[in-house]
């Protein structure tokens, strides 16, 4: 075992590799960046980890909102589409009939038959 900042048994043991130039590199560039100690670095990934899941849970729940707002946008335009639609087949009814109204009762279209590719 080599005791910290002493990599000359490293280098010897090294030497005659195909890997020796880089691992010399490494091994300077290693001594020169900065080290956070493991306990720390635990405690603020944990709590970057606690706010983002928050993040996600608040984001989760207002996307569950909104689709279900625009589930019931989706079944009033239904709804709006089908009055049009009886009113315009009974005003053909009309017409076709030479302007007798015969009360005729409006058939819905179902949603399912709007939204069918």
């Amino acid at each position: 075992m080599w005791a910290k900042g002493d990599v000359t048994g490293l280098s010897r043991t090294l030497r005659g590799s195909r890997h020796s130039g880089s691992v010399a590199l490494d091994l300077k560039s290693h001594k020169t960046h900065d080290c956070s100690d493991i306990a720390e670095v635990s405690v603020e990934l944990r709590k970057r980890v606690a706010t983002d899941v928050n993040n996600i849970s608040k984001l989760l729940k207002k996307t569950e909102e909104l689709l279900a707002h625009f589930e019931t946008e989706k079944n009033d335009l239904i709804n709006d589409i089908a009055d049009v639609e009886s009113e315009s087949t009974q005003r053909h009814r009309d017409v076709a009939t030479g302007g007798i109204s015969v009360y005729i009762p409006p058939q819905k279209i179902s949603p399912n038959r709007l939204f069918m590719g």
